[in-house]
Protein backbone atom coordinates (compact mmCIF):
# COMPACT_ATOMS: atom_id res chain seq x y z
CA UNK A 1 0.00 0.00 0.00
CA UNK A 2 2.75 2.63 -0.76
CA UNK A 3 2.07 4.35 -4.38
CA UNK A 4 1.15 7.57 -4.71
CA UNK A 5 -1.73 6.63 -6.10
CA UNK A 6 -2.90 4.62 -3.86
CA UNK A 7 -1.89 7.59 -1.26
CA UNK A 8 -3.98 10.12 -3.70
CA UNK A 9 -6.94 8.12 -3.66
CA UNK A 10 -6.46 7.49 0.37
CA UNK A 11 -6.10 11.31 1.13
CA UNK A 12 -9.03 11.96 -0.69
CA UNK A 13 -10.90 9.39 1.19
CA UNK A 14 -9.49 10.59 4.66
CA UNK A 15 -9.37 14.19 4.63
CA UNK A 16 -7.71 14.28 8.12
CA UNK A 17 -4.66 15.82 9.58
CA UNK A 18 -3.83 13.21 11.94
CA UNK A 19 -3.94 10.86 8.32
CA UNK A 20 0.16 10.68 7.35
CA UNK A 21 2.43 8.37 5.79
CA UNK A 22 5.18 6.12 7.45
CA UNK A 23 8.00 6.53 4.19
CA UNK A 24 10.36 3.78 3.37
CA UNK A 25 12.31 4.71 0.58
CA UNK A 26 12.91 1.36 -0.05
CA UNK A 27 9.51 -0.04 -1.02
CA UNK A 28 10.11 2.21 -3.53
CA UNK A 29 12.94 1.11 -5.41
CA UNK A 30 11.54 -2.49 -5.82
CA UNK A 31 8.29 -1.59 -7.08
CA UNK A 32 10.36 0.71 -9.39
CA UNK A 33 8.54 3.82 -8.28
CA UNK A 34 10.23 7.67 -7.74
CA UNK A 35 10.50 8.05 -4.31
CA UNK A 36 11.75 11.28 -3.93
CA UNK A 37 9.32 13.03 -5.86
CA UNK A 38 6.83 11.02 -4.20
CA UNK A 39 8.46 13.07 -0.88
CA UNK A 40 7.64 16.59 -2.59
CA UNK A 41 4.65 15.53 -3.52
CA UNK A 42 3.10 14.34 -0.03
CA UNK A 43 5.37 16.81 2.00
CA UNK A 44 2.94 17.78 4.43
CA UNK A 45 1.68 13.50 4.85
CA UNK A 46 5.42 12.94 5.91
CA UNK A 47 5.26 11.85 9.75
CA UNK A 48 7.72 9.30 9.94
CA UNK A 49 10.24 8.13 8.11
CA UNK A 50 12.56 4.47 7.62
CA UNK A 51 16.51 4.38 7.06
CA UNK A 52 16.11 0.86 5.07
CA UNK A 53 17.78 -0.10 1.76
CA UNK A 54 16.93 -2.65 -0.44
CA UNK A 55 19.46 -4.35 -3.13
CA UNK A 56 17.83 -5.60 -6.57
CA UNK A 57 19.41 -8.36 -8.26
CA UNK A 58 17.63 -7.62 -11.96
CA UNK A 59 19.20 -11.26 -13.30
CA UNK A 60 17.20 -13.39 -10.28
CA UNK A 61 14.24 -11.19 -11.77
CA UNK A 62 14.59 -11.48 -15.03
CA UNK A 63 13.88 -16.04 -14.07
CA UNK A 64 10.88 -14.84 -11.93
CA UNK A 65 9.45 -11.82 -12.30
CA UNK A 66 7.51 -8.97 -10.88
CA UNK A 67 4.73 -10.79 -9.55
CA UNK A 68 7.13 -13.46 -7.80
CA UNK A 69 7.74 -12.95 -3.62
CA UNK A 70 9.93 -9.74 -3.84
CA UNK A 71 12.54 -11.39 -1.51
CA UNK A 72 13.18 -13.95 -4.51
CA UNK A 73 14.95 -10.74 -6.79
CA UNK A 74 15.82 -8.44 -3.93
CA UNK A 75 17.78 -7.93 -0.08
CA UNK A 76 16.82 -5.27 2.25
CA UNK A 77 19.71 -4.33 3.49
CA UNK A 78 21.44 -1.67 5.49
CA UNK A 79 21.41 2.36 4.82
CA UNK A 80 24.29 2.63 1.56
CA UNK A 81 24.45 -0.92 0.81
CA UNK A 82 21.59 -1.28 -1.73
CA UNK A 83 20.02 1.03 -4.33
CA UNK A 84 18.16 3.88 -2.58
CA UNK A 85 19.84 7.09 -3.45
CA UNK A 86 20.37 8.32 -0.36
CA UNK A 87 22.03 11.48 -1.41
CA UNK A 88 18.83 12.45 -3.49
CA UNK A 89 16.56 11.07 -0.73
CA UNK A 90 17.71 13.33 2.29
CA UNK A 91 18.35 16.06 0.39
CA UNK A 92 14.47 15.94 -0.82
CA UNK A 93 13.65 15.65 2.71
CA UNK A 94 15.68 18.52 3.84
CA UNK A 95 14.17 20.55 0.93
CA UNK A 96 10.45 19.98 2.79
CA UNK A 97 11.73 20.83 6.18
CA UNK A 98 11.66 17.66 7.60
CA UNK A 99 11.87 17.02 11.10
CA UNK A 100 9.97 14.18 12.47
CA UNK A 101 10.93 10.84 13.82
CA UNK A 102 13.21 8.43 11.53
CA UNK A 103 14.24 4.91 12.32
CA UNK A 104 16.91 3.12 11.24
CA UNK A 105 15.55 -0.03 10.63
CA UNK A 106 18.00 -3.11 10.34
CA UNK A 107 16.86 -5.45 8.33
CA UNK A 108 19.67 -7.21 6.53
CA UNK A 109 20.48 -10.82 6.80
CA UNK A 110 24.52 -9.98 6.76
CA UNK A 111 23.80 -8.95 10.79
CA UNK A 112 21.31 -11.11 11.65
CA UNK A 113 22.70 -13.34 13.23
CA UNK A 114 24.14 -12.06 17.05
CA UNK A 115 23.53 -9.72 19.27
CA UNK A 116 27.14 -8.03 18.62
CA UNK A 117 26.48 -8.27 14.55
CA UNK A 118 22.68 -6.01 15.13
CA UNK A 119 24.70 -3.40 17.22
CA UNK A 120 27.91 -3.68 14.79
CA UNK A 121 24.53 -2.80 11.88
CA UNK A 122 23.44 0.29 14.03
CA UNK A 123 26.56 1.88 14.55
CA UNK A 124 27.21 1.61 10.97
CA UNK A 125 23.91 2.87 9.90
CA UNK A 126 23.92 5.71 12.29
CA UNK A 127 27.47 6.12 10.90
CA UNK A 128 26.47 6.43 6.94
CA UNK A 129 23.54 8.72 7.49
CA UNK A 130 25.02 11.51 9.95
CA UNK A 131 27.71 11.46 6.43
CA UNK A 132 25.32 12.18 4.54
CA UNK A 133 24.19 15.00 6.39
CA UNK A 134 21.39 13.86 8.53
CA UNK A 135 22.02 16.42 10.86
CA UNK A 136 19.10 18.29 10.72
CA UNK A 137 16.78 16.03 12.18
CA UNK A 138 16.95 16.11 15.94
CA UNK A 139 19.34 13.50 17.58
CA UNK A 140 15.79 12.38 19.91
CA UNK A 141 13.88 11.77 16.80
CA UNK A 142 16.14 9.20 15.20
CA UNK A 143 16.01 5.60 16.66
CA UNK A 144 17.30 2.71 15.75
CA UNK A 145 15.18 -0.60 15.28
CA UNK A 146 15.32 -3.76 13.98
CA UNK A 147 12.01 -5.18 12.06
CA UNK A 148 10.02 -5.61 14.51
CA UNK A 149 9.14 -5.91 18.91
CA UNK A 150 9.29 -9.55 17.77
CA UNK A 151 12.36 -9.22 16.40
CA UNK A 152 14.03 -7.52 18.93
CA UNK A 153 12.64 -10.06 21.66
CA UNK A 154 13.76 -12.78 19.83
CA UNK A 155 17.67 -10.99 20.02
CA UNK A 156 17.27 -10.30 23.39
CA UNK A 157 15.72 -12.53 25.34
CA UNK A 158 15.03 -11.97 28.82
CA UNK A 159 16.05 -8.23 28.85
CA UNK A 160 12.91 -7.10 27.70
CA UNK A 161 10.29 -8.69 29.82
CA UNK A 162 7.16 -6.85 28.55
CA UNK A 163 4.39 -7.62 26.47
CA UNK A 164 4.25 -6.55 22.59
CA UNK A 165 1.74 -3.88 22.88
CA UNK A 166 3.92 -2.10 25.29
CA UNK A 167 6.80 -1.94 23.40
CA UNK A 168 6.67 1.29 21.86
CA UNK A 169 9.08 3.36 19.51
CA UNK A 170 10.06 5.48 21.86
CA UNK A 171 11.04 3.10 24.54
CA UNK A 172 12.74 1.28 21.60
CA UNK A 173 14.51 4.50 21.21
CA UNK A 174 15.37 4.82 24.70
CA UNK A 175 16.72 1.26 24.86
CA UNK A 176 18.67 1.83 22.06
CA UNK A 177 20.05 4.94 22.86
CA UNK A 178 22.09 2.89 25.72
CA UNK A 179 24.01 0.84 22.81
CA UNK A 180 24.86 3.23 20.00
Amino acid sequence: MCTPAIFRRLFAELPSPNFGLNFDPSHYVWQGLDYVQTVYEFKDKIFHVHFKDIKLYPDKLKQVGVLAYPLEYMSPKLPGLGDVDWGAFISALHDIRYNGNAVIEVEDKAFESCKEDVLKSIRLSKRYLLDKKLYWIPEENLCQTRRSPQSIMEIYGQGLQRSMAQILPGRLKDFYQGIV
